[in-house]
Order: structure tokens, then sequence, then C-alpha cells
């Protein structure tokens, strides 16, 4: 008897996804790009400080994240 896995593969045996399911991994995905982008900014941040905090100069404000 096939598990669910094998009853949804292909037969390259590749799993076959749903509609639903291929929607979920593309907002999954564009929120990945979009939390990869907001780290990217919180590093060029820190290292903003770091580097004031090297130099003596003032830290810049605090950037608040959105909820």
């Amino acid at each position: 008897m096939r598990g669910a896995r094998d009853q949804r593969a292909d037969d390259k045996g590749e799993l076959v996804l749903t509609e639903q399911e291929r929607a979920l991994l593309a907002e999954i995905a564009a929120m990945t790009e979009r939390l990869r982008g907001e780290l990217e900014d919180i590093r060029a941040e820190v290292m903003e400080i770091q580097e004031g905090r090297a130099t003596g100069a003032a830290a810049p404000s605090v950037r608040r994240l959105p909820a």
C-alpha cells in the first residue's frame, strides 16, 4: 500500500501540489524575500552604529520594525 506522499507523486516521482499549496509556497517565498530585505537593512544600520561607536559619532535614531 502506498502512502499519501506516494499517491501525490507524478510519474517522475515528483510531488504534485494543489493550487492552494502552490499559492501558499509563493506567499512564503514573497515573505522570505521581504524579510531578507529587512534583515539587510538592519545589518546596514548595525554597521552604521558600530562605525559610529568606533569614531565616537552619535548613534542614528532607532528604526521601528513593522508589526
